[in-house]
């Protein structure tokens, strides 16, 4: 009798595997993959002028629509990443800011944190954010978010006499991917 009430325990137990009810050991561990697309913006106070000065940086975006493979119902997300003490100019605008922490904020409640290294080129017009998920959801994974800003002549509006408060809003793209 004991015997087949440990088959039907261990029967049972398969079954729930199986059908989805209880999550497996190997389903935890899978690697994730994320892409979001959304907007972006980007804001200087006070503007980039020709003349170097101080300047806090405030980069927003808004992830509206994320496709996502083992990645708990994430459906959308956001960050916000707010850097002082900048010294720019229009000569410096495109400069490489280095290692910084990036924050995800996940619609599940959860937050990712990267660290990250991030280059503008093409007269600010791209911004790329690239490095490593280092705590929350989809540790260890590689993290890319670049945003793109069309239609923005970044260093005109820089050498113009009210400088360049803004960038945005732009297109926003973020992957997270498994390590290869």
């Amino acid at each position: 009798m004991k015997h087949h009430r440990t088959m039907l325990a261990s029967a049972v137990a398969i079954g729930a595997v199986i059908s989805g009810a209880a999550p497996s050991a190997a389903a935890s561990t899978a690697p994730a993959a994320v892409n979001c697309t959304g907007t972006s913006t980007v804001t200087y106070s006070p503007a980039i002028t020709s003349e170097p000065r101080t300047v806090t940086s405030t980069s927003s975006q808004s992830w509206k629509t994320c496709a996502v493979i083992n990645g708990g119902g994430i459906t959308k997300a956001r960050d916000s990443v707010t850097r002082t003490s900048l010294t720019r100019s229009c000569a410096t605008l495109l400069n490489t800011t280095p290692k910084q922490q990036q924050t995800v904020s996940w619609d599940n409640g959860q937050t990712s944190t990267a660290a990250v290294t991030t280059t503008q080129v093409e007269s600010a017009l791209v911004v790329t954010s690239i490095g490593k998920i280092t705590s929350g959801p989809f540790v260890g994974e590689n993290y890319k978010r670049v945003s793109t800003y069309a239609n923005v002549d970044a260093l005109t509006a820089c050498s113009s006499p009210g400088g360049l408060a803004k960038l945005g809003p732009g297109v926003s793209d973020l992957a997270i991917t498994p390590l290869v």
